[in-house]
């Protein structure tokens, strides 16, 4: 739900989510490269995907494992060649996570 108006997204579609200045922001894996802004809390937006095979991988980047290509250091790339910050505290985790749900697969 924004501001204007409402969109149905698929989560599948979904490349990363980024948290600034009280907006979160859909960024999409879809051939026009559409992102969506919203006024919201990351946290209540990733009680939600998480387990949908997302991850909370800083303080401000929600992750989709499906669309992570590899690591850079600190780094997550992605399929479309994004590259997203990795919390030094949350890199051994977002590896574990990473591991099992392709795994899964």
């Amino acid at each position: 739900k924004g501001r204007f108006e409402n969109v149905r997204v698929h989560v599948r579609d979904i490349l990363y989510v980024e948290y600034f200045n009280k907006h979160v922001c859909f960024y999409m894996d879809t051939p026009k490269k559409e992102h969506y802004q919203i006024i919201g809390n990351l946290t209540n937006i990733y009680e939600k995907l998480k387990g949908l095979g997302f991850f909370r991988c800083h303080q401000a980047f929600i992750v989709n494992l499906e669309k992570i290509n590899r690591f850079n250091g600190y780094n997550a790339i992605l399929v479309t060649g994004d590259v997203i910050p990795i919390s030094v505290r949350n890199k051994s985790d977002l590896l574990v996570a990473y591991s099992k749900y392709h795994e899964g697969i």
